[in-house]
């Protein structure tokens, strides 16, 4: 990937989840009714979305387009699935990371500076989020998004630190 793809592709994570970092509230508050996000290519017009049909999608324009309609989850729902979790249901856990990973493509977009490709610093994020997961106890009162961030960033500094060199 050439640095000028690594700016195209910039562009493109940052126009699909730039949302995801404010969106996810610290705080624990119930909110009365469900909001349902739409990422930036459900409410495109018709003539961006046969412009994108036209070309030829990458793997990871495809992914970036599959996690922008995964669910996000009420502050309730995220503790019911993380205590199903914690118990060993494997389809609490794959419901809780699949919502979360927005979150982890939006910060490891932070990390592009460094030269290193983006599908690497989002494979390390989603081991984060995975280990995070792992350590969450929902009981403490804190959205898994607060707590994942640490995770998420402490995966891919790891790899950055592994991976990088100065030329």
């Amino acid at each position: 990937m050439s640095h000028d793809d690594s700016d195209s592709d910039s562009d493109d994570y940052s126009k699909f989840f730039d949302e995801a970092e404010s969106s996810e509230s610290d705080s624990f508050e119930a909110s009365p009714k469900r909001k349902v996000r739409r990422s930036a290519a459900s409410t495109s017009s018709t003539s961006d979305r046969r412009k994108t049909d036209n070309k030829s999608l990458d793997a990871t324009q495809i992914y970036l387009n599959e996690i922008g309609f995964s669910p996000l989850l009420t502050p309730e729902e995220e503790v019911y699935f993380a205590r199903r979790a914690l118990k060993g249901h494997a389809d609490a856990r794959k419901r809780m990371i699949e919502s979360n990973l927005r979150l982890v493509v939006k910060i490891a977009n932070g990390f592009l500076g460094y030269g290193l490709p983006v599908t690497d610093l989002i494979s390390e994020g989603n081991v984060g989020i995975m280990q995070a997961l792992r350590r969450f106890d929902p009981e403490r009162g804190y959205r898994f998004s607060t707590y994942a961030r640490w995770w998420i960033r402490a995966s891919i500094q790891e790899y950055i630190l592994h991976s990088w060199s100065m030329v």
